[in-house]
């Protein structure tokens, strides 16, 4: 028998618990969204694997392998997209998606990226991105411990798919979202879009001008879109320098939108539309996050973790959470296999 559960207590009364050194944009999120399972991924020693990447999450990743390819390659030259290089196009891909996934995903990637060009959404971001003040980054790792007014301090740490600085020294940070993989009924455009292809339409209430050298909606802050996608933005632009609370920050989203698919074709060229979100994160908004972020963080630190609780009812809950966890481990052996795997969150 393998050597699979050595590493768990089961005679101690309190389970062995972790403290973060850091937050990120996902663990910041996932902290906000389900307590219970950051709590089972991020505190519980050893915690919980993260799940396997699904069909959907495999076409994002193949999606993105092509298009920073692309991008790298028209940026930086050939030589940075050779083989032996991060942005090698096979290398990327098999580097981004599972094994199991590669066989189709290579194809329904290439087919979406080659809308991305068809639709004109590549031409348009590479002109934009070729007047930078500075090359543009992808995938960058990011590690930053950001101040906040209050004077706390709080280590961050992401990876942004693309940021750049445009020629009037203008933060921009982008992310590619891919949607309705497989889906079975239609996904509609979120609101506040400032174009849809291949219709060339923006959405019907925008208000679209240029703020510093680029195109945003100017009518709304960009967590009327998606808190969550602002969210992230936010604190990526924090990581790269930007005065926390208070500077403009333009946040970007390129969506691909698939349409439902009813047949093993349409699977894998299922109809599709390009979607552009791009509007200013405003400081209503940043103030919500600040609030949010030094709660989360101190709770944390302190290990009570919940919010929402007293410190006693808290400390009870994650030794529950972790306890829990202990028994899926011990209870799933593929579980437990992945997360020695995939090493600690």
């Amino acid at each position: 028998m393998l050597p699979i559960l050595n590493f768990l207590n089961t005679n101690s009364p309190k389970q062995s618990l972790r403290t973060p050194a850091y937050l990120s944009p996902s663990s910041f999120l996932l902290h906000l969204r389900d307590t219970d399972l950051y709590v089972k991924r991020y505190i519980a020693d050893p915690g919980l694997p993260w799940d396997s990447q699904t069909e959907p999450m495999a076409f994002g990743s193949a999606f993105d392998s092509f298009v920073k390819h692309a991008l790298v390659r028209h940026l930086y030259g050939e030589q940075a997209v050779q083989r032996g290089e991060p942005y090698h196009l096979e290398t990327l891909f098999a580097s981004t998606v599972d094994p199991e996934q590669q066989a189709w995903a290579w194809e329904t990637g290439k087919w979406a990226f080659s809308k991305y060009q068809e639709f004109g959404a590549f031409d348009a971001l590479l002109s934009e991105m070729k007047d930078a003040k500075s090359l543009p980054k992808f995938e960058d790792n990011l590690n930053a411990t950001i101040t906040l007014p209050s004077g706390t301090q709080i280590p961050l740490h992401g990876y942004p798919d693309g940021w750049y600085r445009n020629a009037e020294d203008q933060l921009i940070i982008l992310d590619w979202k891919c949607n309705g993989y497989k889906a079975k009924s239609n996904i509609s455009p979120r609101k506040h879009y400032i174009l849809q292809r291949p219709k060339l339409t923006p959405y019907k209430t925008a208000t679209v001008k240029e703020f510093n050298g680029i195109t945003i909606n100017e009518g709304i802050c960009f967590s009327e879109v998606s808190p969550e996608w602002a969210t992230q933005i936010l604190l990526y632009s924090w990581m790269l320098g930007e005065p926390v609370g208070h500077s403009p920050v333009v946040a970007q989203i390129d969506q691909i939108l698939l349409k439902p698919s009813k047949t093993e074709q349409e699977i894998l060229t299922p109809g599709c539309r390009i979607v552009t979100y791009r509007s200013l994160i405003l400081e209503e908004f940043q103030q919500k996050v600040i609030s949010q972020l030094e709660d989360v963080w101190k709770a944390v630190q302190r290990g009570s973790i919940y919010l929402n609780m007293d410190e006693e009812e808290a400390h009870q809950r994650v030794q529950q959470m972790a306890k829990l966890t202990q028994m899926q481990l011990e209870h799933n052996p593929i579980l437990a296999i992945v997360r020695q795997l995939r090493g600690k969150s």
